[in-house]
């Protein structure tokens, strides 16, 4: 309601709430007309001291019984308070006096969006809409309306109604802000980024309008241009947290780890415990190959905090490369003891358990990975190769078999499926898998070579192959 109600107070109205807190501190009865009631609950709302407004509003209901604009502010009240049911009880009665009331339709709009009540908000809206002709009064509501929406996370109407308080008022820069926020928010970029650079070219100082730029910018993947704007906001304001760990994202997204160390340390300047930046930082190290000071950094996140699943797994990853397999697998189980569900980590521990030849364990922790997560083809294919080179090919050939359940692209499947049947001496199977292979993907057949060299030197599963491809 901030544009409806006005909340200029003067040295009058700072007069006025002395004179009723010093009535309050002395237990004393004054009189106040229902202009200085108002003006009281405008002062605490603006404070955010909404259960003081609400005080005040009693007070005056008591002194003023039925006043229509003190219900009206009630109503309002209960709003800032979150008690919805009894702000739409109080306005039903008052729409009985005034039914074409603004502001008590307004209020209705409102307390219905925040109570999921969409339609019945919208009706609301609409029906003040529907009477309002004038442009100046109808880019107030339509920006109350859209205020509204983007409080309850419903930005895609509040564009509907930005949208035409942009036609109205198209140089208006608060509409353009808001209007490009909300196109952000749902996804229509690029209309996003025009506004956002419309804005800009009046407004260059906006650290906020260069931030969410940025934002848009790096949604459509034109990282340079989103770092430039990150830069902007930055240069505008250093302490702009959000930019600098948005910039130092997009730098080691875009694997330019040297500079995204520097962008993290500095955002750790401005939250130096922050637990995700040390991992972040100790990741580009790791991608750098500085393994020495990623795992300082995965120590740092781990003190932090001590639940940081990412960072126990990491540092098990760096003695794994060192073929430390056993006290990597003490650091992984550590991450798996915090996050049982995710994949990497199972997946990560039946190598390790491969490379000591702990095949039992192994198999478990495929098993596991593949409980968690089907439908990833190379879990299955490395899962299958572990059988394979085990020349275990009955249950290579269950593994793969399986695996087609759960995978659109086959035909990688199909070829290592006809080479394992022609090991196992299923040669009818062999050769209605490789069929299928060589019709999916003519390539196959290197795959297929691959697995079963043998085919090489056999003549009949060379014309097979040469006449499939004719």
């Amino acid at each position: 309601m901030s544009n409806i109600i006005d909340n200029d107070f003067n040295n009058n109205s700072l007069q006025l709430v002395s004179r009723y807190e010093t009535m309050q501190a002395k237990n004393k009865s004054l009189y106040f007309d229902v202009f200085e009631i108002e003006r009281l609950i405008d002062f605490y709302i603006q404070k955010n001291k909404i259960k003081m407004g609400l005080e005040v509003c009693e007070l005056g209901l008591k002194l003023h019984e039925n006043s229509f604009d003190l219900l009206q502010k009630k109503a309002q009240l209960f709003i800032e308070l979150n008690h919805l049911t009894q702000s739409l009880q109080i306005l039903k009665k008052i729409s009985v006096i005034e039914p074409n009331n603004i502001e008590t339709l307004i209020l209705k709009g409102i307390a219905h969006s925040k109570l999921g009540n969409i339609k019945k908000a919208l009706e609301n809206f609409d029906n003040i809409l529907d009477e309002i002709e004038d442009e100046k009064s109808r880019l107030i509501i339509l920006s109350e309306v859209s205020l509204t929406f983007i409080g309850i996370g419903r930005y895609d109407i509040a564009v509907r109604y930005l949208s035409e308080a942009y036609e109205l008022a198209p140089n208006d820069y608060d509409i353009i802000l808001d209007l490009a926020f909300c196109l952000e928010r749902t996804n229509e970029d690029e209309e996003a980024t025009e506004l956002y650079l419309k804005y800009l070219s009046e407004n260059p100082f906006s650290e906020l309008a260069w931030y969410n730029l940025g934002i848009c910018f790096e949604k459509r993947e034109m990282s340079k241009n989103s770092l430039v704007a990150y830069d902007f906001a930055l240069a505008l304001d250093d302490s702009f947290a959000s930019a600098q760990i948005n910039k130092a994202s997009l730098l080691h997204d875009a694997e330019q780890y040297e500079e995204a160390i520097d962008a993290f340390n500095d955002f750790l300047l401005l939250e130096p415990e922050n637990a995700d930046t040390c991992f972040l930082i100790g990741k580009s190290y790791y991608e750098l190959g500085n393994y020495f000071t990623a795992i300082r950094y995965y120590d740092k996140a781990l003190k932090l905090d001590p639940k940081h699943a990412d960072a126990w797994y990491n540092i098990g990853l760096i003695y794994m490369i060192k073929k430390r397999h056993k006290k990597s697998n003490v650091f992984i189980n550590k991450a798996i003891k915090i996050n049982k569900e995710h994949p990497g980590y199972w997946f990560t521990l039946a190598k390790n358990y491969i490379s000591l030849k702990e095949y039992e364990k192994s198999e478990e922790a495929y098993l596991e990975t593949i409980n968690i997560e089907p439908f990833i083809k190379e879990i299955w294919i490395d899962y299958f190769e572990f059988k394979f080179n085990q020349n275990a090919y009955k249950e290579a050939i269950e593994i793969l078999t399986k695996a087609i359940e759960y995978t659109s692209e086959k035909a990688s499947i199909n070829s290592r499926l006809a080479a394992t049947h022609f090991l196992n001496g299923s040669e009818s199977e062999a050769y209605k898998y490789l069929q299928k292979a060589l019709s999916e993907n003519k390539n196959s057949e290197k795959e297929f070579l691959f697995y079963y060299p043998q085919a090489k030197k056999d003549s009949k599963i060379s014309k097979f192959i040469t006449d499939f491809n004719m």
